[in-house]
């Protein structure tokens, strides 16, 4: 069965978290991969994405991951890429146009300082957020950080596709609210797919932030290490490795940070609000 259900987006959103709960559930079939980047691989392979994401480039290859899938009410994946690039979801309404999309929507201000911090923790840069943020760094990817960071977060356009096309059949949800009341939105997911809805004790989330261990974050850096270690490592022995290497301290984003992001972000986020019917009063404050 072809996928009829799509999570498109934003990162740093709990996509995540919600991908693992509906590859749980006995209705839905997620593909065993998360961020397949289909509808997105021509976009990221001519952006040349420094996080070296794998996309997966042919019709063929896309429909099996969705091999043995035929008895499930739900046939998903998950890549947050999909919302930012501008083609894709005209790719996936033509692919299926009765497509369910959900998107998780968060702070932008605050998701784009959670992003710089994972990459940062990765080694994609070693830049302050301060200056990414005013274009004044001068990595060669700097242009790139813009956009993962700030770009990303100009939610009014990426999410006005999506509800132009598909209409009642997109749901768009606030990750504030996941982190207040996880089972209720949970429910509104299952609610929205016409699925039955399991009660979870609580999701798993990753809030690893910092380095405590210099020594072995430099090797973590290495994307080779963390695929092996990933590949080879079981749960428990990841879990005791991640403790050794990061503390769970979250840094603050500096206030003039705040400040200035708050404000490049005010006229987007008036638009969306109108488009979507939300109250995002919270987005526009000041701390």
């Amino acid at each position: 069965m072809n996928p009829n259900f799509f999570i498109v987006g934003v990162p740093k959103s709990g996509t995540t978290s919600i991908y693992n709960y509906l590859k749980s559930h006995q209705e839905v079939f997620m593909s065993k991969k998360k961020e397949i980047n289909f509808f997105s691989n021509q976009e990221i392979l001519s952006q040349n994405l420094y996080y070296n994401n794998s996309v997966c480039d042919s019709m063929e290859n896309y429909l099996k991951h969705f091999i043995n899938s035929e008895n499930y009410k739900v046939v998903g994946e998950a890549s947050v890429s999909y919302l930012f690039y501008q083609n894709v979801a005209e790719k996936i309404y033509k692919f299926n146009n009765e497509a369910k999309i959900l998107i998780i929507l968060r702070d932008p201000v605050m998701r784009a300082f959670s992003h710089y911090l994972m990459d940062y923790r990765l080694g994609y840069t070693k830049s302050g957020f301060s200056a990414i943020i005013r274009s004044n760094n001068s990595e060669k990817n700097q242009n790139l950080f813009f956009q993962q960071y700030v770009s990303v977060g100009m939610y009014y356009e990426q999410v006005k596709k999506y509800v132009d096309l598909f209409g009642k059949n997109v749901l768009i949800l606030k990750y504030e609210d996941l982190i207040f009341n996880n089972n209720l939105f949970i429910k509104k997911i299952c609610d929205f797919l016409d699925i039955n809805y399991y009660n979870i004790k609580t999701l798993n989330k990753s809030n690893i932030y910092k380095n405590a261990n210099t020594f072995i974050m430099y090797f973590y850096q290495i994307t080779f290490f963390r695929k092996f270690a990933n590949f080879c490592l079981s749960k428990f022995y990841k879990d005791k490795l991640s403790r050794l290497i990061f503390n769970y301290k979250k840094p603050k984003i500096h206030e003039e940070d705040f400040l200035f992001l708050r404000k490049y972000y005010y006229n987007d986020i008036c638009l969306l609000e109108k488009e979507i019917d939300v109250d995002l009063s919270n987005w526009k404050n000041e701390k």
